[in-house]
């Protein structure tokens, strides 16, 4: 057989022209789509909504939101630096609410199923510079209240 007799068979298979502007409608939308999903929209009453579900509840995107967590303890755990464009962490919230978080990112980085609600939330709760992660004034027992319906919604 020859090295090229494959590629008829592999030339079918790449998604038609339709499905690649999909995705990237879905992409340029994530913001938007994660904000609908968190919120609680039924993501089967829009394709779209149904697509960046999807792909919110593969192990790639719980894992890198899991890991952006633990990036978040561990800095709040240690000395702020001195210089730095960062956005300010709540640091002593979040030392306190550390099992909480401890708890979304296991949830996020096992093969339990997840909700897309949940893990919408979850991002948005690690990357939005406005989430209480970010806002140094912000007490524990607003953190929590957060994390809880976090945590609620996986």
């Amino acid at each position: 057989m020859s090295a090229t007799a494959h590629l008829p068979q592999l030339a079918s298979t790449r998604p038609p022209r339709e499905r690649y502007l999909t995705r990237l409608r879905v992409r340029l939308r994530r913001d938007g789509l994660d904000r609908r999903i968190a919120a609680g929209e039924d993501v089967y009453s829009d394709a779209d909504l149904g697509r960046r579900a999807a792909q919110l509840t593969e192990p790639d995107t719980r894992r890198r939101i899991a890991a952006t967590i633990d990036r978040v303890i561990d800095e709040a755990a240690g000395p702020p630096a001195p210089f730095s464009s960062k956005v300010p962490l709540a640091r002593s919230a979040i030392v306190t609410c550390a099992p909480r978080l401890c708890e979304i990112a296991g949830r996020l980085e096992s093969d339990q199923e997840v909700a897309a609600r949940g893990v919408a939330q979850a991002k948005m709760l690690v990357r939005e510079g406005d989430s209480p992660l970010f806002t140094p004034q912000i007490s524990d027992v607003v953190l929590n209240r957060r994390l809880t319906d976090v945590a609620a919604a996986l």
